[in-house]
């Protein structure tokens, strides 16, 4: 038996050669832990508020609070990013939900490439199926897969199917 792997699990190989994988930029934390310090620095260095010991507490907090914002940020890790290699355009992660009654049309909308049609579809209240896409900003690639949900976890309802314009 051929058992189905989600999209997140293929979807390198489903775009071979034509997809690389980047982290995302460490430089709007660190920038931000800059602010931080400057903050700070500013609230220390200036002469005027020393007589305004409010506004040289509020600062400092402030200050603090991105600090502590910069850190979450650096220590949350890069994350990767997958990039199509022939137009240099991320993809990006989408999902959808519908109630498990719209199975058939769903499934149907997917395997015919009608993304339009699908996301006139109202979504469902209960995720008990979805539609996971990883697509350019202008939709000229889109990798698709129907799930789902089983108790626990997603299973993969149709192959990953690949859309090219």
């Amino acid at each position: 038996m051929n058992e189905m792997k989600l999209i997140e699990e293929s979807i390198t190989t489903l775009l071979a050669e034509k997809i690389t994988t980047r982290k995302k930029s460490f430089v709007p934390a660190l920038l931000t832990l800059i602010g931080g310090v400057a903050i700070i620095a500013v609230a220390y260095a200036a002469e005027t508020l020393r007589d305004n010991p409010n506004l040289n507490s509020a600062l400092l907090l402030a200050g603090t609070i991105v600090i502590i914002a910069a850190l979450i940020l650096l220590s949350t890790g890069r994350k990767q990013e997958l990039v199509y290699a022939p137009t240099r355009q991320i993809l990006k992660r989408r999902r959808k939900s519908f109630d498990a009654t719209e199975r058939e049309k769903v499934c149907d909308l997917v395997l015919r490439g009608d993304f339009a049609a699908l996301d006139k579809m109202p979504s469902g209240n209960i995720a008990a199926l979805q539609v996971v896409t990883y697509a350019t900003p202008d939709r000229s690639v889109i990798a698709a897969q129907v799930q789902e949900y089983v108790p626990h976890r997603y299973v993969p309802v149709t192959e990953s199917i690949l859309f090219e314009k």
